[in-house]
């Protein structure tokens, strides 16, 4: 699992969007592992908090799901 922490309201709502290259610094932070934004596939930003499933295009046909995780920060 992935966490990304962003500012968001009481009720789970994010004061902004978590988009690919949010989704690609936090693969690096928690994973070490750099990924090209162009390869993470989002249907919409995420706007709240939550779990979230991502897909990320490795190579020409072959995709992986990423369970990013998205907390209040404090």
């Amino acid at each position: 699992m992935i966490p990304i922490s962003a500012r968001a309201a009481s009720g789970g709502r994010l004061f902004g969007s978590i988009g690919p290259a949010d989704v690609v610094d936090a693969i690096k932070s928690a994973k070490g592992v750099e990924v090209d934004r162009k390869h993470v596939v989002l249907p919409d930003h995420i706007k709240e908090t939550g779990t979230f499933e991502v897909t990320v295009e490795l190579f020409r046909d072959v995709s992986t799901i990423v369970t990013v995780e998205v907390t209040a920060a404090k």
